[in-house]
């Protein structure tokens, strides 16, 4: 029997046994009935099949593993589970210009959901150097070449160092740091704040990706993540001064201080057993299930390697929770883990819950792990504890939190919890139709260990009666800042809505304004005005990109200042799915420089016809275009110019990257399309210089 882990020179230890006292004789008996299982042939008659059931994700509370045996039953009955039964599945205070990990410097950073909480980027730069992540073409997977294959460079993931020339601005490549193995693609980076340490994260890829797989436990495994600590003191000459390897797929990352916290996926890989993966009777699966209750716990458990060294496990039982209503048959297979690695020590602590996660919100106190299941979404909290994290409590609210940036619905100030979701139902019919009923709760959040969730009120409510949107608008955007928070609906027109959370007893809808198109990204400028990116739209069909400037001063009176439209139906703009895509630079005196990259659309075909809503363009060019925007006494926003770095008059068709990036310092503009980069002058911009 082989069990696939980071080296072929595990050795697994024993692992600590810890028994609570009201559960001893219970776990004591089922040890002594695993130990029975295991020991018996095939054809014992004594042998009973145990039907398992896979836990639901939301099964409520989350409670401290009690004891080895506990947690190996867990695994065991998921695998289980998933093997005899494929069938079943389971579905601060405001700053006033933003939020921007270089709020108040002389350039744009990355764009930030929580301000103080840093996110992870494919571009970072410090004022002097781009650093730039480059992804191979085609993805390897990590194994490929311990099987005896080769690979070439453009295997190989790197990091791209280039130098910025600011005064006429230009960049110039400085070295490119490649990592150690190909098949891995760099998910983000992080910029240290006060030392020159680039960290880099990096993962496998699956070899497919659908939606209906992601809540399919076997979809998780044989997963690397690993996290490099380079040291950019000399930019020319990059070195690995760390390198993390962890089992399990990235699922995202943030970083507080220096506190990197790194979530992960796992489904334990068993090789070389020989399980039967479609059943066709009792025998059939009472053989997977002696096979599975054979194994140890240690090859249950995600391994992790420091520096190449030997692996160890990335936890221990005890440092894992699991639904607190989980009976003895059931279990599940998949473990999310929060990793906290020190920055400066170089420590790692993880922590894991039994069960999925769709995603995570993290906040200045701690990190949500999301999973939404049977129309409702259910909310661990994991606090922040000094170089770890800590299980708080587990929160369910009705709905679902969409699919177009959810961890925007969510939001947490002076210890309230605020979560936007949306009720679905379907109607029977010729056609059926989808009534969506759209909730935002609120709630006391935990601070300390031992505090709990607690309801505090929900919009509508009685004395709140209206409803968020109009009968079939879908939420498209979400934004909270302080006490308001702002949502656009959608579906033929665009309502925006204001609410005051002053009162987080009493949240209300304090104001609506309603406008054509919509926005899928909000973005605050300073404490009255909110940048709306998205599309305009006309009889129901998306037409050109659009950019608006809201007056919110008067909550109860929102006003549009003005709107942009840049190209024709078929034009996109990656910054309205991705808010790390634009940047924003604050100039001071109530002034910003707004950067987003277009593709656009707009020459008629031939043959067309531009009265027609649903006409489709042909594509014009891709670019990066500036605007400029007054927040003062006379609000305006105005576009004043663009870096074209491909047309159709030099080919055909656009290029597909995405991962466009822009950086703005002074009056110096830094370009990232695909892997080069290209530099201009704020007032010049159609003079390029690059690529790089």
């Amino acid at each position: 029997m082989y069990i696939r882990s980071l080296d072929s020179s595990v050795s697994h230890t024993g692992i600590r046994l810890v028994i609570a006292a009201g559960s001893l004789v219970k776990w004591l008996m089922l040890l002594g009935m695993l130990g029975i299982m295991t020991g018996c042939l095939l054809d014992d008659k004594d042998v009973k099949l145990r039907n398992t059931k896979l836990q639901s994700a939301k099964a409520g509370d989350l409670t401290a593993v009690q004891n080895d045996a506990q947690f190996s039953l867990y695994l065991k009955n998921g695998l289980l589970a998933q093997i005899n039964n494929p069938a079943q599945s389971t579905t601060t205070s405001f700053d006033g210009a933003g939020f921007n990990a270089n709020s108040g410097s002389s350039y744009s950073g990355t764009n930030l959901q929580v301000n103080g909480v840093d996110e992870a980027d494919r571009v970072k730069y410090d004022g002097n150097h781009l650093f730039v992540a480059q992804n191979p073409e085609v993805y390897w997977l990590w194994s490929t070449t311990a099987n005896g294959s080769t690979a070439n460079d453009e295997d190989y993931a790197k990091i791209r160092i280039l130098s910025a020339e600011n005064n006429t601005p230009s960049t110039q490549l400085v070295t490119e740091y490649s990592l150690s193995e190909p098949g891995l693609h760099i998910s983000g980076l992080y910029l240290n704040d006060t030392e020159p340490h680039l960290s880099v994260i990096a993962s496998s890829l699956p070899n497919y990706w659908t939606f209906d797989v992601w809540f399919q436990p076997w979809f998780w495994q044989d997963g690397r993540t690993s996290v490099h600590l380079l040291d950019v003191t000399s930019p020319a000459n990059p070195s690995e001064s760390f390198k993390l390897e962890i089992e399990g797929y990235f699922i995202d990352s943030r970083r507080i201080g220096n506190t990197l916290y790194v979530v992960t996926r796992y489904t334990p890989q068993i090789n070389n057993l020989e399980l039967i993966y479609n059943p066709q009777n009792n025998s059939d699966k009472l053989s997977n299930q002696q096979l599975i209750d054979a194994l140890s716990l240690n090859d249950l458990l995600p391994q992790m390697r420091i520096n190449d060294n030997t692996s160890q496990p990335l936890f221990t039982p005890s440092e894992c929770y699991i639904p607190s209503a989980t009976s003895l048959d059931e279990g599940y297979p998949t473990l999310i883990t929060v990793s906290s690695i020190g920055l400066d020590t170089l420590s790692v602590e993880s922590r894991c819950i039994g069960g999925y996660s769709d995603g995570i919100f993290a906040s200045t106190t701690g990190i949500y792990l999301l999973a939404t299941e049977n129309k409702s979404t259910v909310l661990h909290k994991m606090l922040y504890q000094n170089s770890d994290v800590g299980y708080a409590d587990t929160a369910t609210v009705t709905g679902d939190l969409g699919w177009r940036n959810p961890s925007f619905r969510l939001d947490e100030f002076n210890g309230v919890l605020r979560v936007l979701s949306t009720e679905r139902e379907f109607s029977d019919g010729f056609v059926p139709t989808m009534q969506l009923d759209h909730r935002l709760t609120l709630l006391t959040s935990p601070l300390q260990p031992g505090e709990q969730f607690s309801q505090l009120a929900t919009l509508p409510n009685n004395d709140q009666p209206q409803a968020i949107g109009k009968p079939g608008e879908d939420i498209f955007a979400v934004r909270y800042v302080g006490n308001r928070g702002y949502a656009v609906t959608f579906q033929q027109t665009d309502p925006l809505y204001v609410f005051d959370l002053s009162d987080p007893n009493a949240p209300s809808i304090a104001g609506e304004l309603e406008v054509t198109g919509f926005s899928e990204q909000l973005h605050p400028l300073g404490e009255n005005f909110l940048l709306g990116i998205g599309y305009d739209s006309l009889d129901g069909f998306q037409q050109g990109a659009k950019v608006e400037l809201f007056d919110v001063t008067d909550i109860e009176n929102p006003q549009s200042v003005t709107s942009l439209i840049l190209g024709k139906r078929g034009s996109y703009s990656e910054a309205a799915n991705d808010h790390h895509a634009f940047s924003i630079l604050d100039m001071g005196n109530e002034e910003f420089r707004l950067t987003l990259p277009l593709v656009r659309y707009q020459e008629l075909p031939d043959g067309g016809d531009p009265n027609e809503p649903w006409q489709w363009y042909n594509w014009t060019d891709s670019g990066l275009h500036l605007f400029e925007i007054n927040t003062g006494v006379t609000p305006s926003l105005a576009h004043t110019g663009a870096m074209i770095v491909e047309d159709n008059n030099s080919q055909e068709y656009p290029s597909s990257g995405w991962g466009n990036r822009s950086v703005i310092h002074g009056d110096a503009v830094h370009f990232v399309y695909d892997h080069q980069v290209w530099s201009a002058d704020w007032n010049t911009p159609q003079l390029l210089s690059g690529p790089q």
